[in-house]
């Protein structure tokens, strides 16, 4: 559910403020804030799943599959 809302608010503030050549836009920036979140999540889940939490192994893995779709963006 939060990356949906991420992705929908990425898209909704890029329309509002777009990108020039030289500046970026608020859909810009808030894409570098979801980046650092979603890693934040995972190392998060990872860390849990190392302390033994075997219900965190997919959080773990959604927010990975999560962070490699951004990446490849």
């Amino acid at each position: 559910m939060f990356y949906l809302i991420g992705a929908g608010s990425i898209f909704i503030l890029n329309k509002i403020s777009p990108s020039g050549p030289c500046n970026p836009g608020l859909g810009v920036l808030a894409f570098m804030l979801l980046l650092i979140v979603s890693g934040i999540f995972f190392i998060i889940s990872l860390i849990k799943v190392f302390q033994g939490n075997k219900t965190s192994r997919v959080l773990a893995l959604i927010h990975f599959i999560a962070l490699a779709f951004i990446v490849a963006q």
